[in-house]
C-alpha cells in the first residue's frame, strides 16, 4: 500500500471553498421545483448524557398550523414541545415531528438520535488503560496527589499531565506525568509516570529519562508549558512531522517543554506509541518536534518510556475510526473532498462511499472510498482510500492516501463486477455474516456494498473492516467477495487486503 501525506496550500483552499459553496448551494435551488414539504433542520444528531440540541421545522412554503413533538425513547432523549431535545441515558431513540399544515395536510419527520455517556462516565470493564482526553490536572487530581505527598516524608510529587485512566476492582486508576523531588538541602528533581487508585495513599512510579523542565525558562532554553494541552494547530503540525515515520502510531497526548530559537519553536511531546503489528503493544515516548517557518516540521530524538509492569492491559488507542450510520456520500462531504483534493491536477477523486468517521482536537476526521481516475487521456481508474481532516478553520487536508492497482467496477452486471450500493440491504448483510464465518483469527464488518455481479446467481464485493482477534488490535479495510448461487448457498470467494490490491 502506498500511503502519501499531502499538505493543502492557501490556494488549494480557496478553490475548495469555491467549489464547496457551490455544491452546497446548487441542491437547495434544485429542490425547490420539487413537491413543497416541510423538512428538520437535521435528520440525525449525537448528543453525550446531559447536553441538549434545539430541533427546528423548516416550512419550505407550507402554511403550518402545529407541530407535535414525540420521543420513541424518552428514558433516552426527550423532546420538549419547543423541539429541545435533551439526552438523558445512552442509546437510540428517534424524535418524530407530525406537522399538520393549514390545508389539514400532515406530515410526519423524523430524526435519529444517539446518546453517549459523558466523557467522564467512559470506562472500560476490561480493565484496559484509557487514554485521557484532556491532560490539564482538574482539582480532582490534585487531591490524589495531596493525599501521596501526606503519607510519605522525603518526597513530593507534582502532577504536569493526566495521561490515562481505568476501572478496577479497587476504583478508578490514575496515570499521571509527574515530577518527582527528592526533598534536601540541594533538591534533587526528576520525571516518573505515576499510577494510583483515586482515594488510595499507595501508588507505582516508573522512571522517566529527561531533563526536568521550569516555567519562565531563560530565553534560549526549554521552558515548562503553561498547560499540557495541545491546540488544533500544534497537533495538526505534529502529524504533518511524523509522516514518515514507519511501523509505530505516535498520537500526542501533552505538551510538556518548549524552547525558541531563532524563527522556529521546538517541542516536547508527551506520546502515546502504538506498534502496527499483528499484536499491538503499547507505550509512551517523549517526541522532540521543531516547526519553523521556512522547513516545515521536523521530528528529532524519540525517548521510551519503559514501564516495568508486565501484567499491565495495554493502552487502549483512543482515536479509532467509527462506523458511520450510513455508507452514502451526501453533497456535504462530496463538497469536503473536492475540497482536500483541488491541488491534484492530474487525478479525480469521486467519492464512492465513507467508511469512517473520528472527532479529534484538530477538527473532524473522514476515511472515505473513492475512485481515481487520470484527466490524461487513456488513463484507468482504480480505487483509493482517502483519509481527510476538516479543521476548525473549514479547511479539508488529506492526512494519508492509500492507492491501489485495482481497476474501477464498471456498470454492467452481467458482465463483471458493476459498483453497487454502498447501502447494504438486510439481506447481503445476512450474506456477508454468513460467509464471514469461515474466516478465523479475526472480526469482520460490513462497511459498504462496492460491486455486485450476476453469474449462476450472483456475487457481491463488500469493503470490510478486519480486526485481528489480540489484545488493542488495529483494524485494516479489505475487500471481501462472497458468492450465493442459485439455490441460495453462500460461500466466501476471498478475502484481500486493501493494502496488498
Amino acid at each position: 500500500m502506498k500511503e502519501k501525506i499531502i499538505r493543502t496550500t492557501k490556494k488549494a483552499v480557496a478553490v475548495g471553498l469555491a467549489v464547496a459553496m457551490a455544491l452546497t448551494i446548487s441542491p437547495v435551488i434544485g429542490s425547490a421545483a420539487k413537491a413543497k414539504k416541510p423538512t428538520l433542520n437535521k435528520k440525525s444528531i449525537s448528543l453525550k448524557v446531559g447536553k441538549t440540541a434545539k430541533l427546528k421545522v423548516k416550512a419550505n412554503g407550507v402554511k403550518i398550523k402545529k407541530t407535535k413533538w414525540s420521543s420513541t425513547k424518552s428514558k433516552v432523549a426527550k423532546v420538549s414541545s419547543k423541539g429541545v431535545v435533551t439526552a438523558k441515558k445512552a442509546g437510540k431513540a428517534t424524535i418524530k415531528a407530525v406537522v399538520t399544515a393549514k390545508n389539514k395536510k400532515k406530515y410526519t419527520l423524523k430524526c435519529k438520535v444517539k446518546v453517549t455517556k459523558a466523557e467522564e462516565e467512559i470506562f472500560d470493564d476490561s480493565g484496559n488503560w484509557i487514554t485521557a482526553k484532556d491532560p490539564e490536572i482538574g482539582e480532582a487530581h490534585t487531591k490524589i496527589f495531596q493525599t501521596i505527598n501526606t503519607s510519605i516524608d522525603g518526597v513530593s510529587y507534582t502532577p504536569v499531565a493526566t495521561l490515562a485512566y481505568r476501572e478496577t476492582d479497587e476504583g478508578t486508576e490514575f496515570r499521571f506525568f509527574a515530577r518527582k523531588t527528592i526533598i534536601t538541602a540541594s533538591p534533587i528533581d526528576s520525571y516518573v509516570i505515576l499510577e494510583v487508585v483515586d482515594g488510595s495513599d499507595k501508588f507505582n512510579t516508573y522512571d522517566v529519562t529527561s531533563p526536568v523542565y521550569e516555567k519562565n525558562a531563560p530565553f534560549g532554553a526549554y521552558s515548562l508549558c503553561d498547560t499540557p494541552k495541545l491546540d488544533a494547530l500544534e497537533i495538526a503540525a505534529f502529524q504533518k512531522g511524523i509522516e514518515g515515520l514507519t511501523g509505530v502510531i505516535y498520537d500526542p497526548i501533552a505538551k510538556l517543554a518548549t524552547q525558541e530559537v531563532g524563527g522556529a519553536i521546538n517541542y516536547i511531546f508527551i506520546c502515546e506509541a502504538t506498534t502496527v503489528t499483528a499484536n499491538p503493544v503499547s507505550y509512551y515516548a517523549l517526541v522532540n518536534g521543531s516547526i519553523a517557518p521556512e522547513d516545515g516540521v521536523t521530528i528529532g530524538e524519540i525517548t521510551p518510556i519503559e514501564i516495568g509492569d508486565g501484567s499491565r492491559k495495554p493502552i487502549l488507542y483512543r482515536n479509532a475510526w467509527e462506523k458511520p450510520e450510513t455508507p452514502v456520500v451526501d453533497d456535504a462531504l462530496k463538497a469536503i473532498v473536492e475540497k482536500a483534493t483541488t491541488e491534484f491536477a492530474d487525478v479525480t477523486y469521486s467519492p464512492v462511499a465513507w467508511i469512517g468517521k473520528k472527532q479529534s482536537e484538530a477538527g473532524q476526521e473522514y476515511k472515505v472510498f473513492c475512485s481515481a481516475t487520470p484527466k490524461l487521456f487513456g488513463g484507468k481508474s482504480a480505487y483509493a482510500i482517502l483519509d481527510i481532516t476538516e479543521n476548525l478553520i473549514g479547511g479539508a487536508t488529506i492526512t494519508q492516501l492509500s492507492e491501489s492497482s485495482m481497476e474501477v467496477f464498471g456498470t454492467d452486471e452481467g458482465a463483471g463486477y458493476a459498483q453497487a450500493g454502498p447501502d447494504i440491504s438486510k439481506t447481503e448483510g445476512q450474506y456477508f455474516e454468513e460467509a464471514s464465518k469461515t474466516l478465523v483469527g479475526a472480526n469482520y464488518t460490513a462497511l459498504a456494498l462496492l460491486g455486485k455481479k450476476k453469474e449462476r446467481g450472483y456475487a457481491f464485493c463488500f469493503i470490510a473492516e478486519q480486526t485481528e482477534i489480540a489484545e488493542n488490535a488495529v483494524p485494516s479495510i479489505g475487500l471481501e467477495y462472497v458468492k450465493v448461487d442459485e439455490d441460495g448457498k453462500v460461500t466466501l470467494e476471498k478475502y484481500v487486503d486493501f493494502g496488498s490490491l
